[in-house]
């Protein structure tokens, strides 16, 4: 407030140096990039994910050095880091049976007949209730989402599919998602 009080719009544009000498050597920033890389538990913690103040413990145990969080966040982002959402993989997943199937599933779309259909599917379902996730409230204080439970909440199943060798999409509604309904959208 007071650079703009004082500046205008001009005030709003960050004024931070960057001259300013980095606490860590290039040794130890590549360090922190290979640490990033790993889970924390790799790194001694009983943790899943990277947050910055474990990261700033883990570089303080390091080399002794401490690190303001919103500094921290600055050299994170320098090394080329961003926040994302995790992709989520099967622990079980196996590579050669994932490439063997493509290399299958291609041979099969290659040399199929004309007769033989090979479809991608997916089934959702919508309800008119809204979906329930998190929301900010006073401690202690529940919050609550209303909603209309006058009558039977509507809902309808949607199945479909897409063909990979022509791109035609196929779909159907249905009152239920289950294996009748599932059925009749194949015919």
């Amino acid at each position: 407030m007071h650079r703009y009080n004082e500046y205008g719009i001009a005030g709003l544009i960050d004024t931070r140096r960057s001259n300013r000498k980095s606490y860590l050597s290039p040794e130890q920033k590549q360090a922190v990039i290979e640490a990033l890389q790993k889970s924390p538990r790799e790194c001694g913690f009983n943790k899943s994910n990277w947050t910055m103040p474990l990261l700033k413990r883990w570089i303080n145990k390091q080399w002794g050095i401490n690190y303001k969080t919103s500094s921290l966040y600055d050299l994170v982002h320098k090394l080329g880091f961003t926040l994302q959402r995790p992709k989520k993989q099967s622990r079980n997943a196996k590579k050669e049976k994932q490439e063997q199937f493509k290399e299958e599933l291609q041979d099969l779309l290659v040399n199929s007949d004309d007769d033989t259909v090979v479809l991608y599917e997916d089934e959702a379902i919508f309800t008119d209730e809204p979906t329930t996730t998190l929301k900010w409230s006073r401690k202690g204080e529940q919050p609550i989402v209303p909603t209309d439970s006058s009558g039977c909440r509507e809902r309808i199943a949607m199945f479909g599919a897409v063909d990979p060798v022509n791109g035609k999409v196929h779909f159907k509604t249905s009152e239920a998602a289950n294996s009748h309904s599932f059925k009749d959208f194949l015919k």
